[in-house]
């Protein structure tokens, strides 16, 4: 149902539009179908001039009465068969019913169904909004990408796992314009760790230079820590994320809330955030956050890459390094936090990252460019994070 203008899958709404009739749940049949794989193609399509046509691929079992489609639900059953719904990032939807059975049997089978994106539909990306599985016996069960009703938390069932990353959750509408609105609050979450992004009603997207884009690929992810520069960064992260469509500088004009979760960090631990703009060779102070209920909430007005960093300086401690030296490489070891994580750059590029042992021991060996080499090692932890400087000159 619709919710002052937010998209919201109740129990009870679910109960309304799946009622069903005749003798459900008869004595020896109560077990629920099963999906084990989840597949749509294409991923996107232009539908700006004409309808585009999706194909989504399900792989069911049913230990008994086998499993109810479109046209094919026994004598027992009369509602709703299994179905599956996109929704836009506006308020359209994008159902599929007409499923038929390509391989295997109504006991363990591959069922495929079409379904017709209409020409001027909303552009941008369609998630996954449910899967509503039943067998011929009425029973039911519906799967979401995420765990009902908590969706930002990570699932704790394996088909939501094996279903639920957004190469096989989300669809687009891969059309461009210059500018795209956000009909409804729409949320993005990270199936792999819950972390989610959340854009109110009416925020308009663009590029900061202007031009046309897909918003289609618009993305929210994790990335690694040594894919990138450590020039300007105050720490080393506890936690990454990604958002936007990469290679654009993407804008919203109104503040998107980003909410992520800290499953080992104790509430009021306050936290840093710091951001490195696309193309963008420094980081720069964002945000702040304080730990609420295991998560932390800030907002934001632009797409790229965020680092999360602790407050507080933990200690750290680096061996005598050579200043001047012939060799190629040269050993970077010392003390830290028991468990930090601890990265080595030279000359803004992170060569290693490695954990600290006992006694909170480090030990690695870098290589070294011909000339000036400046060496960062920054250690950190939940409690926080420690930068120590060295420069080595390789002659």
């Amino acid at each position: 149902m619709k919710n002052n203008n937010k998209i919201v899958l109740t129990i009870a709404a679910l109960a309304a539009v799946f009622l069903w009739s005749g003798s459900a749940n008869a004595e020896g049949d109560t077990t629920t179908p099963v999906i084990t794989s989840f597949e749509v193609t294409p991923k996107a399509a232009d539908a700006s001039a004409q309808d585009q046509t999706f194909t989504v691929a399900i792989h069911i079992t049913d230990d008994q009465s086998g499993v109810c489609v479109s046209g094919d639900c026994g004598n027992d059953y009369v509602g709703t068969p299994t179905y599956v719904r996109f929704q836009s990032i506006g308020t359209e939807v994008l159902d599929f019913y007409n499923f038929n059975l390509i391989s295997g049997n109504a006991n363990d089978g591959v069922y495929q169904a079409t379904a017709v994106m209409p020409a001027g539909s909303k552009i941008g990306p369609w998630q996954l909004d449910f899967i509503y599985a039943v067998d011929k016996n009425g029973n039911m069960r519906t799967y979401h990408a995420f765990q009902y009703p908590d969706q930002a938390r990570q699932p704790n069932d394996d088909v939501f796992s094996s279903i639920a990353s957004l190469n096989s959750t989300t669809i687009g509408n891969s059309a461009e314009d210059d500018s795209v609105t956000i009909d409804s609050e729409y949320s993005i979450i990270n199936p792999m760790n819950g972390d989610k992004v959340t854009f109110p009603q009416g925020t308009v997207i663009m590029k900061k230079e202007g031009g046309n884009f897909a918003f289609y690929q618009m993305l929210i992810q994790d990335y690694e820590f040594d894919e990138v520069t450590d020039s300007g960064l105050a720490g080393f992260p506890l936690s990454t994320l990604r958002i936007g469509v990469p290679g654009l500088n993407l804008s919203f004009s109104k503040p998107v809330e980003i909410e992520l979760q800290f499953n080992d960090l104790r509430d009021k631990t306050k936290l840093k955030i710091q951001s490195l703009g696309e193309n963008s060779d420094q980081w720069a102070n964002e945000t702040t956050c304080t730990i609420e209920d295991e998560a932390c909430q800030f907002t934001v007005s632009h797409a790229t890459r965020f680092a999360i960093l602790g407050k507080k300086k933990i200690k750290l401690s680096v061996k005598k390094i050579p200043k001047r030296t012939t060799n190629t490489t040269v050993s970077v070891r010392g003390k830290t936090k028991k468990g930090a994580s601890v990265s080595v750059s030279v000359n803004s590029l992170i060569q290693k990252t490695l954990t600290a042992g006992k006694g909170g021991r480090y030990n690695t060996t870098i290589d070294l460019e011909s000339g000036l080499n400046t060496i960062r090692i920054m250690a950190g932890n939940s409690k926080g994070s420690k930068t120590v400087t060295k420069r080595v000159n390789k002659i």
